[in-house]
């Protein structure tokens, strides 16, 4: 709240002159980490694998709708 307080005081108007960026990575390789068992027994969890391109994707908005989508391919390295 002190933060918009400040901007607000300072002649701040994010409604006409801010963007906000966001970023979101993507891998088709992320798998669960965790999961449930039965007290006193090992979870096992068995994933299939699979090989693809992670994207990234950054979107920036503003109060007024999108104003740029882009997705990205990471680079992989061999």
């Amino acid at each position: 709240y002190n933060r918009v307080d400040y901007w607000v005081k300072n002649g701040m108007d994010y409604l006409n002159n801010c963007i906000f960026v966001d970023e979101l990575e993507s891998d088709i390789n992320m798998r669960r980490s965790r999961g449930w068992s039965k007290r006193g027994t090992e979870t096992v969890i068995t994933t299939p694998s699979a090989r693809g391109v992670s994207h990234t994707v950054i979107g920036d908005i503003s109060a007024r709708g999108v104003v740029k989508l882009s997705i990205r391919k990471s680079i992989t390295k061999c």
